[in-house]
C-alpha cells in the first residue's frame, strides 16, 4: 500500500485508525438513533452505507480518499450493533462455548510449551505419567 499510494508510515497509520476513531466516537450515538428511528432502519442503512465505503475502500485513488472510506466505514459500523443482547439460553450457550474454546487453547499452549522444553506443572505431569507406563 505504501509503494502503491507512496504514503508513509503516518499515513497507514490513520488507514487503520480512521475507522477505529469513527466508531468509537458514533457508536453510542448511533445506538440512540436507532431507539428514534427504528433499529432495522439504522441497521439497513448502515449496511448498505458500508458496503459503498468497501467499494469506495477498493477503489480508492488515494491515501486520503482510503482514509475518508475506512471512516465512512467506521460510522456504518457503529450503526450495525449486535441484534440482541446475551441472555438467558443464549448466553448459558456462550459460556458453554467458550470455556471449550478455552480449555483447546489451553491444551494447544501446552503442547507448544512442552515442544519449547518449558516444563509447566500439567506437561510434566502428562509426562511423568507417559514415562510410568512406558518404564513399567
Amino acid at each position: 500500500m505504501a509503494k502503491a499510494f507512496t504514503a508513509g508510515i503516518s499515513a497507514l497509520q490513520w488507514v487503520a485508525d480512521a475507522y477505529t476513531v469513527a466508531f468509537a466516537a458514533l457508536m453510542l450515538s448511533a445506538g440512540g438513533m436507532s431507539d428514534r428511528l427504528g433499529s432495522k432502519r439504522i441497521f439497513q442503512t448502515g449496511l448498505l452505507l458500508f458496503g459503498i465505503a468497501s467499494t469506495g475502500c477498493g477503489f480508492a485513488w488515494s491515501i486520503g480518499s482510503l482514509i475518508a472510506f475506512r471512516a465512512l466505514q467506521g460510522i456504518a459500523a457503529a450503526t450495525m450493533p449486535p441484534p440482541e443482547p446475551l441472555s438467558g439460553n443464549a448466553l448459558a450457550q456462550f459460556r458453554a462455548q467458550t470455556s471449550v474454546a478455552l480449555a483447546r487453547i489451553q491444551k494447544v499452549e501446552n503442547i507448544i510449551y512442552a515442544d519449547a522444553g518449558d516444563t509447566a506443572a500439567p506437561v510434566a505431569a502428562t509426562k511423568a505419567k507417559k514415562s510410568a507406563k512406558t518404564k513399567a
